[in-house]
């Protein structure tokens, strides 16, 4: 198996893994927390945030690497996969720039919040968290879209 296959494969497991699960948090997960009250709310948030903070500042920016190289080391001749591969990497890289734009920081606080008496205003600031968890979500699918077409060229 050559380089351009391996990182290729790799690249599309990351990209398929990583929209799975932040699909599956913000569609199934986060659906279920808001039916619970506020503070086993805020304590299922912050064990969520210990569980994806461990695997997810690894694993996002690896998938874009991974994409960003598979575009790098595309064929020649085949000018389509790169712009396949690239497009992916540019998703995967607004997926990083939202995260730390505005996700991390939400989380940050979400984290310091005392379960029994949550801060005025924390349901809204949740809620903001779901719409950029609803963007990333559409960029890391449009990445593996690409990525999965890239591999099919």
């Amino acid at each position: 198996m050559d380089g351009y296959s391996l990182i290729s494969g790799l690249a599309l497991l990351l990209t398929g893994w990583v929209v799975g699960a932040e699909s599956a948090s913000w569609r199934l997960v986060q659906p279920v927390i808001a039916g619970q009250d506020e503070p086993s709310q805020v304590r299922f948030e912050q064990g969520l945030l210990r569980t994806y903070g461990r695997v997810m500042p690894v694993v996002m920016p690896l998938t874009g690497i991974s994409l960003l190289v598979a575009g790098l080391l595309a064929p020649a001749d085949s000018t389509a996969a790169r712009v396949l591969w690239l497009s992916a990497a540019g998703c995967s890289l607004m997926v990083v720039v939202t995260t730390l734009a505005v996700n991390v920081p939400i989380n940050t606080r979400t984290a310091q919040y005392d379960a029994a008496t949550p801060p005025p205003g924390w349901r809204a600031e949740r809620e903001r968290w779901s719409v950029f968890q609803g963007v990333r979500v559409g960029l890391l699918g449009a990445a593996f879209v690409l990525a999965v077409v890239a591999v099919v060229r």
